[in-house]
């Protein structure tokens, strides 16, 4: 696929969007990103912890707990957004067709990894323990 005979070019028109971007540039620029997303998430923190019972709020430990869980949650969140922006992407740049076939092409590759460990890994997870 070429890009002359591409019809993302005309749906997905980058001056559309450049100010947008640009604003959201400016307006982080002095901020590293981890007081970007620490200011973005303290007041989910915040409420969140409002509904702890004493004891929870007093542990070290099960804070620590519900911290760790969170970043782990927020991250799965990020890398499904990400992944969904990526596929929407590939599939309005490759078309209809080709986008079919890599999708034709991933299901093979997904079919074969699946008979090719035939569950080795749970025995060698096994073995190793032992």
């Amino acid at each position: 696929m070429t890009i002359a005979n591409s019809s993302y070019i005309s749906r997905c028109d980058a001056k559309q969007y450049f100010p947008t971007i640009q604003a959201i540039i400016k307006a982080h620029a002095n901020m590293p990103l981890a007081q970007t997303i620490m200011k973005r998430t303290t007041p989910i923190i915040n409420w969140v912890h409002g509904f702890l019972p004493s004891h929870i709020k007093e542990s070290q430990g099960l804070q620590r707990y519900f911290q760790n869980t969170a970043w782990l949650l927020s991250e799965k969140v990020f890398r499904l957004v990400v992944s969904l922006w990526i596929f929407t992407w590939v599939a309005r740049y490759l078309g209809p067709t080709d986008f079919g076939l890599l999708n034709y092409a991933a299901s093979f590759v997904m079919l074969f990894a699946a008979l090719a460990s035939m569950g080795v890994d749970s025995v060698l997870v096994k073995e190793l323990s032992l």
